[in-house]
């Protein structure tokens, strides 16, 4: 009885199984090395003045946009504007000064490459309140400039007269960050200090300063150090 209750262990099921759970064993093992790892670093610290920054999506990769393909029965020549800090305004069809700032309106808003809808999708806006600047007029569409220089088409109704402006990027400044003031003047108390593409409220802007607001920050800011607000500028 005692052989055969060894062969009845030892049959092919039960090395089977055997082998499962040795196998499972050195796993385990394994796999309690491979979790030793260091504790990891603790986050950094930064001021509490900063707040999100503006953030576009690209458009679909090929094969996966789901727009017409683009449409070549309108045609519009460039507009011939210059840059937001040069330079006297015109008017555009609506009455309106060219160039002019403006923000985008709502979330998420398709940046096309021309002024109907079967125009090819080249960026979307993913947040409310970005600055951009509109350089052309076209019915019912605007071109518009970002903060990186590049340009596309969108529905006047995606847009809104509400003023908006980020800080100036480091690269175009000596300091890393900039001084917001209690009133305008270099020599006014700092109430803080904001970070590159710090996105704020514009309120109003008079000789080469602009009121700005946002998520713990209210002051002045030298018109320079902003994107969204022309050096001549003067609106309460």
């Amino acid at each position: 009885m005692e052989y055969l209750a060894k062969r009845a262990w030892m049959n092919r099921p039960c090395r089977q199984r055997l082998a499962t759970m040795l196998l499972a064993a050195g796993l385990g093992m394994i796999t309690g090395v491979a979790m030793a790892k260091d504790p990891l670093p603790e986050p950094r610290s930064k001021p509490p003045m900063v707040v999100a920054q503006a953030t576009r999506t690209p458009a679909p990769a090929p094969g996966q946009a789901t727009n017409p393909p683009a449409a070549a029965a309108t045609t519009v020549q460039p507009a011939a504007t210059p840059p937001a800090a040069a330079g006297p305004q015109q008017t555009g069809p609506s009455g309106l000064p060219i160039p002019r700032f403006v923000s985008i309106k709502s979330a998420p808003v398709n940046i096309r490459r021309g002024p109907t809808r079967e125009h090819e999708i080249i960026w979307t806006y993913q947040k409310v309140g970005i600055p951009v600047e509109i350089i052309q007029e076209f019915e019912n569409w605007r071109r518009i400039r970002d903060a990186d220089g590049e340009e596309g088409w969108v529905l006047q109704t995606l847009l809104s007269g509400r003023r908006t402006a980020l800080i100036t990027p480091l690269e175009k400044q000596k300091s890393k960050v900039t001084a917001v003031r209690q009133a305008a003047g270099g020599t006014s108390p700092i109430v803080a200090y904001l970070e590159p593409n710090v996105l704020a409220n514009v309120s109003a802007c008079k000789t080469g300063w602009c009121r700005i607001s946002g998520d713990g920050f209210a002051g002045w800011v030298e018109t320079k150090y902003l994107w969204g607000a022309r050096p001549d500028e003067s609106f309460d």
